[in-house]
């Protein structure tokens, strides 16, 4: 008998130790803010498509990372890798955003897509992507061959 109530009083507090760290885990996510959204276009070195962002309002900060698949990349021909888009929310509100993805070579038509989306902040800063539909998207800006 004695064992067993020993055992429970132990898995007792370790429920309590546990559920603790979870509250304090969650609280200190809390704490955090909203995580940035990411949007990622896969290419590759030597000749995949390029991608840049066109955003022009202060609602949100855009920065840019390259993510190879492979830790050994540099010795790789044509590596692939995501070009990944960084969004965190500054201030509320909705703006248009486009990524372009332009083709070195190819087929002339397609050396040049437009990725349209309208980007949202809400009141607590968490950012939202929603691409437009063909008839609520922008006219290309394109650079004509």
């Amino acid at each position: 008998m004695k064992i067993f109530a020993v055992a429970m009083l132990l898995l007792l507090l370790s429920a309590g130790v546990l559920g603790g760290f979870l509250f304090t885990a969650r609280e200190a996510r809390a704490q955090e803010g909203p995580k940035p959204l990411e949007l990622t276009f896969h290419s590759f070195d030597g000749g995949g498509p390029s991608y840049h962002a066109e955003f022009a309002s202060d609602i949100a900060v855009i920065t840019t990372d390259r993510r190879y698949k492979k830790k050994d990349h540099e010795k790789l021909r044509g590596a692939g890798y995501d070009k990944v888009f960084i969004i965190a929310g500054k201030k509320p509100g909705s703006a248009f955003l486009r990524i372009r993805e332009e083709m070195p070579h190819g087929n002339p038509r397609l050396r040049c897509q437009n990725h349209d989306y309208e980007l949202a902040v809400s009141e607590d800063l968490r950012v939202t992507v929603k691409s437009l539909p063909e008839d609520k998207k922008k006219q290309t800006s394109c650079p004509d061959e």
